[in-house]
């Protein structure tokens, strides 16, 4: 990584208009690389946003082929819906959850778990993670 200069101008707006851009204002800064498209591990992020109304999104990485599952259960333990099931390929991946269940229908207020179960095609390597989430109407 190396150094490189930017260079700012600022503007201030407020109900009366925008005023003109400022002096120069001078930053040094790290570049920062681009993401690899294939993760070097397995991973389950957090959902964004959380607490969230009424769609969120859950993002995991798969380093190689693997077979995914990724499910939402309520409190007490009981499948919600089964967002993921099934053969993927090496990748950054996201699911957007609308809060329905199976059937199509709104679930209530509350907290939810979601959990994802992936198993390397190649390796056999086992993956599990599990997270909280929380719906608020």
């Amino acid at each position: 990584m190396g150094w490189d200069w930017l260079e700012y101008y600022v503007t201030a707006v407020n109900p009366l208009g925008e005023s003109g851009p400022s002096n120069t204002a001078s930053a040094t800064g790290y570049l920062l690389k681009a993401m690899p498209a294939i993760p070097p591990t397995y991973s389950l992020s957090p959902n964004f946003p959380n607490p969230f109304n009424p769609v969120t999104t859950l993002r995991f990485g798969l380093p190689e082929h693997a077979d995914v599952t990724l499910v939402v259960y309520d409190l007490v333990g009981r499948e919600v819906i089964r967002l993921a099931d099934g053969p993927m390929e090496p990748a950054y991946h996201q699911v957007v959850w609308d809060s329905r269940d199976s059937a199509g229908r709104p679930v209530p207020t509350g907290v939810y778990i979601y959990r994802i179960i992936a198993t390397g095609l190649d390796s056999g390597e086992r993956f599990t993670q599990t997270r909280k989430m929380v719906l608020l109407k």
